[in-house]
């Protein structure tokens, strides 16, 4: 992705915005921005430089909004990255994104494929193959009255365009000057046919469509045994599978509300109450009624004022 500068100051959620709106429409080598021919290591060095922008933890200080717009971007980019580092999908995207080889010009249709006729001969006939019979012909003989009045009613072969020829839309003699002609061409809408040689857009590969079909059909099932995990106190594990379910639906509030109260539960248990406190924040502002989480957030918050409060009486 290259070296991007930090995002700070009040425009940090209208520039979080935009890159949430590109991460949205955008394949995983254009989420990390690098080239559909990146190896591993460029694919690596690129989520690192993203990381360092997008984490988070870089947001800590601003506010719900900024943090929240910062972990829906964090993990998409980290979806991409997941789905680069793995060398068997990362050449599935390499296959899927390279150009197509252009094939030969289509044949018009109606385009004659034999010899040429009397007009491209100037009316001599079909021509022979050198070294074939050529097919028997009458004597010539002298034009009948009949033949000739016959000959003279054919209607002749339009002429080629030259400089007395209207050219193609414009008015027809005796049209009112200014007067738009009427267009030949074929209006778009229903029933448009892709023509031959156009490009047809890429499908998804289907060892990736059976991929995600099988993980939207699972999820449930995994949320939940994710969430019992939680409440047997391994949030670790719980933090890691929620992440992943929140990675494939990232709009889903329900499972961010889970991942940020793991989240908040392993720091608390290991130690880190300041990001305790924030992801306890995070949830609640998600989802106010989540009791859990806004009941860990009151006790931590009270204990730091507790914690205030005696280092003011000794002087610390």
């Amino acid at each position: 992705m290259g070296a991007m500068p930090p995002i700070r100051g009040a425009d940090a959620v209208l520039r979080l915005r935009m890159e949430l709106a590109r991460l949205q429409h955008a394949d995983p080598f254009q989420a990390l921005g690098i080239p559909p021919t990146g190896g591993a290591e460029e694919v690596r060095n690129a989520f690192l430089e993203a990381t360092k922008v997008f984490h988070p933890n870089k947001f800590a200080a601003g506010g719900v909004e900024v943090r929240d717009l910062a972990s829906e971007v964090f993990l998409l980019i980290k979806r991409a990255y997941e789905q680069l580092a793995d060398e068997t999908r990362r050449k599935q995207w390499q296959e899927k994104l390279r150009p197509a080889k252009p094939g030969p010009a289509p044949q018009a249709t109606g385009q004659r494929s034999t010899g040429p006729g009397p007009l491209e001969t100037g009316g001599r006939g079909p021509t022979t193959t050198p070294g074939a019979t050529p097919p028997a012909t009458n004597p010539v003989t002298s034009p009948s009255p009949s033949s000739s009045a016959a000959t003279s009613s054919t209607p002749p072969a339009p002429s080629p365009p030259g400089k007395d020829s209207a050219p193609a839309g414009s008015n027809p003699p005796g049209a009112t000057p200014g007067a738009r002609a009427p267009s030949t061409s074929r209006p778009a809408g229903k029933g448009r046919t892709t023509l031959p040689g156009s490009r047809v857009p890429n499908t998804r590969p289907p060892q990736e469509v059976a991929a995600m079909l099988e993980a939207a059909r699972t999820r449930s099932q995994r949320f939940e045994d994710a969430l019992k995990t939680l409440a047997q106190g391994n949030f670790k594990a719980a933090r890691e599978a929620l992440h992943r379910i929140a990675a494939e639906d990232p709009h889903s509030k329900r499972y961010r509300v889970q991942l940020h109260y793991a989240w908040g539960m392993e720091h608390k248990i290991e130690g880190r109450a300041e990001a305790a406190v924030r992801e306890f924040e995070r949830a609640v502002a998600l989802d106010p009624e989540f009791a859990d989480a806004a009941s860990e957030l009151k006790k931590l918050q009270e204990q730091k004022k507790g914690t205030s409060i005696l280092s003011k009486l000794f002087g610390r």
